[in-house]
């Protein structure tokens, strides 16, 4: 198996493949909708990379929206839907700075004009001490639960490769 076949590189989407985040997930539109990675070979998660780009980011909105009033809820489940972590501790994200909870982000880029940028690099093995392991069928999960339409860009991108937790120790 070559490394390429063993890599990991992949959007966080919906049950129909949709990548964009930036959708209305109000009750009134629908409701939350869910954006994952699903392991369908045992895997090793090593990063998660968002990026937001939006007209006035700053540290105390969601983007350049104002703060969420629902947030994004950000989880790893079990094969059957329950939960394994909730990775902010039943506080969601409502505004830019939660993200540093997770992670480190980084600088807002600002434009001299147009769009902000807001890059976040969430690397699993500073928090945990290895990379995030799921098992086959196990999910990361990213729920929007408000109104993301007024944001220009909002994707999530995980990177790792196939393989079990013994094999990562082995390379």
């Amino acid at each position: 198996m070559s490394l390429s076949s063993e890599a990991i590189f992949k959007y966080l989407v919906t049950s129909t493949g949709g990548q964009a985040m930036n959708v209305n997930a109000l009750s009134s539109a629908g409701g939350a909708q869910s954006f994952s990675y699903t392991a369908t070979a045992d895997s090793m998660l090593y990063r998660l990379c968002v990026v937001l780009v939006d007209g006035g980011i700053s540290p105390t909105k969601f983007g350049g929206l104002s703060s969420l009033a629902n947030g994004i809820k950000i989880q790893t489940l079990t094969s059957t839907g329950g939960e394994i972590i909730d990775w902010n501790d039943g506080e969601d994200i409502t505004l830019n700075y939660h993200w540093t909870h997770l992670s480190g982000a980084d600088t807002i880029i600002t434009a001299a004009a147009g769009d902000d940028k807001l890059n976040v690099r969430w690397t699993f093995a500073n928090g945990l001490g290895d990379p995030l392991f799921l098992s086959v069928g196990q999910e990361f999960r990213v729920t929007i639960q408000d109104n993301l339409t007024g944001l220009t860009y909002f994707k999530i991108f995980v990177q790792g490769h196939y393989g079990h937790r013994n094999e990562y120790y082995v390379r």
